[in-house]
């Protein structure tokens, strides 16, 4: 199978959501970041129905207040934006079941509102990296993906990885720089203010 390198240079997801007629778009959008928000939900203690309900109210306020949302991936914002969504959706359900949730801002577009939060920062940035592996994966050889994923995400001595996988060593090198290269662009058009990854 060919390798595909050449990452989609269209807009970010994000600028692309504003779009109510790009329905790609926010499938992609919903399928990335309502995982995410329904295991951050049950790492706060919601049960996985309740989880769900945020999930829905989280992706319905996104769609409604997107289009005027200032994006400014150099600050960071969606990151904290989304997440002080989430927060305050959480606090709005448990204080709805009679319980105490911890305070949350309710300006949503505050940029450093759930900064303070890290797990949240954590659950953001490890989901949206796990995604992106996923969804690039396939545009790799075996051997090239294993060369990655052996030096970059495992640590693996390079010349191990050369001599398990009988190519020279610069080969190795070569082929995580491949995946990383194209790793960088899909965390770009999925979530611009993830810190990027490094060699």
């Amino acid at each position: 199978m060919p390798e595909r390198h050449e990452a989609d240079t269209s807009a970010s997801l994000l600028l692309r959501i504003r779009d109510p007629q790009d329905h790609e778009a926010w499938t992609t959008f919903v399928n990335v970041y309502s995982p995410l928000v329904r295991r951050y939900c049950a790492r706060k203690g919601l049960q996985p129905a309740d989880a769900a309900d945020v999930a829905q109210e989280v992706l319905s306020r996104v769609a409604k207040s997107i289009p005027a949302f200032d994006y400014d991936p150099t600050r960071g914002r969606f990151r904290a934006w989304f997440g002080t969504l989430v927060a305050h959706q959480i606090a709005t359900h448990l204080s709805k079941r009679g319980q105490s949730p911890a305070p949350v801002p309710l300006v949503a577009d505050t940029p450093d509102a759930a900064a303070a939060d890290p797990q949240w920062n954590h659950e953001f940035t490890e989901h949206l990296l796990a995604v992106s592996m996923d969804r690039i994966r396939g545009e790799f050889e075996p051997a090239t993906w294993e060369a990655f994923a052996a030096t970059w995400v495992r640590q693996e001595p390079p010349a191990n990885v050369a001599a398990k996988l009988g190519i020279a060593i610069h080969a190795v090198y070569v082929n995580k720089s491949r995946v990383l290269n194209r790793l960088q662009t899909e965390i770009l058009l999925l979530a611009a203010d993830l810190p990027q990854p490094t060699t």
